[in-house]
């Protein structure tokens, strides 16, 4: 027997049951079945008429049953042909008393598919990913962990290209590439454009003042600056930016401080808040001494105490005490290191209202002066 040919002995001694259990097993299609089908009854009729003509004196007078072959063939068809290897075409049976090899029908056959053949599925999972469409979301200003946990939960790969900006704070989604709309398909990829800020380049400081020390904060951000926020008396409401540095309008490197004054929330009499911004690369340990002659004219001295820089901060607060308005008072700063003094300016100082006035104040210079 070639591999073009079956015998189907076993046929004639199976039962019902396992001529159903093999049929259901068959992997063909309702069309391809039905097809096997009636070329299995064909072949059938015609090795059954040519089968009663030779055997017509045999049977005379007495009538022997066999249960017709031909449906146990017409049930198995579509399996066997699978099982035989004999491809979509199939082959049928030539008799029902002696097994004899099937006719080669294989010039019978069905069209082409491009699924493989047994795939119940017929591509159906296939189609249905490559319809499955995903729309791209708008992730502008997003945190960019947040966007690519986003992508990955729908099925879409992430390329991040960092980029500065002056305008999106870092590490948030400054475009996306494709745009927000776009339809995509599982596994497509989509390039997130991140911030780092605008570290290196000069920018314009903003207005904060008269805005929440928390607001001011984050638009202050956006521009990659590092924010500090201090304390002083005012009667503005509490945490209201009252003074800033540097001044609204002012260029700024990206990346450096800007500092923050925001109101106690009143004043309080007899307490002045002395305070002056520490210029940069400023090393050393340093007081600064107040004196001045108060209410009852008697002179007073107020020292901050000792103060290490960088370490301390970008900002030194004294705390004055006396009474009194219009009080003359001048400022020294002292370098400890060295033991040189020199003056820091000149102040009105008004212990009623708890605020002060600078007549004149030269930062730098006094800083240059006890190197």
């Amino acid at each position: 027997m070639n591999d073009k040919e079956l015998g189907f002995d076993a046929l004639e001694t199976a039962d019902d049951e396992e001529i159903r259990r093999i049929a259901a097993d068959c992997p063909a299609s309702p069309e391809e079945k039905e097809r096997m089908f009636k070329l299995s009854r064909k072949i059938y009729n015609e090795r059954t008429n040519e089968s009663n003509e030779a055997h017509a004196d045999e049977v005379s007078g007495v009538e022997q049953y066999k249960k017709p072959i031909w449906q146990k063939i017409v049930s198995l068809a579509a399996a066997l042909a699978l099982v035989a290897g004999l491809g979509t075409g199939g082959y049928m049976l030539l008799r029902h008393e002696k097994w004899e090899p099937l006719i080669d029908v294989s010039e019978e056959r069905l069209p082409e598919s491009n699924y493989t053949f047994g795939d119940l599925n017929n591509g159906t999972e296939a189609d249905n990913a490559e319809a499955e469409k995903i729309e791209m979301l708008d992730f502008t200003a997003m945190n960019a962990e947040l966007a690519k946990e986003q992508l990955k939960i729908r099925g879409l790969n992430c390329e991040v290209i960092k980029q500065s900006s002056s305008e999106v704070l870092p590490n948030y989604v400054i475009r996306t590439e494709p745009e927000a709309g776009t339809e995509l398909k599982q596994g497509d990829t989509v390039i997130l454009y991140v911030s780092m800020g605008s570290e290196g380049e000069n920018v314009t400081v903003d207005d904060y003042i008269g805005k929440m020390a928390e607001d001011a904060s984050i638009m202050a951000g956006y521009k990659n600056f590092k924010v500090y926020t201090y304390e002083i008396p005012s009667n503005e409401p509490q945490g209201t930016v009252v003074e800033q540095y540097p001044a609204a309008g002012n260029e700024a490197v990206s990346g450096g401080n800007v500092t923050l004054f925001t109101s106690k929330g009143g004043y309080t009499a007899g307490e002045i808040t002395y305070k002056f911004i520490v210029p940069d690369d400023i090393n050393g340990r340093y007081a600064v001494d107040f004196i001045w002659t108060d209410g009852d004219g008697i002179t007073k001295v107020e020292s901050s105490g000792n103060f290490v820089l960088p370490e301390y901060g970008n900002v030194v607060l004294t705390e004055i005490s006396g009474k009194g308005n219009g009080c003359e008072a001048t400022a020294y700063l002292t370098n400890l290191e060295n033991n040189k003094k020199a003056e820091l300016g000149h102040y009105i100082l008004d212990f009623d209202k708890g605020d002060y006035t600078v007549i004149d104040e030269d930062i730098e210079g006094a800083f240059e002066a006890i190197k």
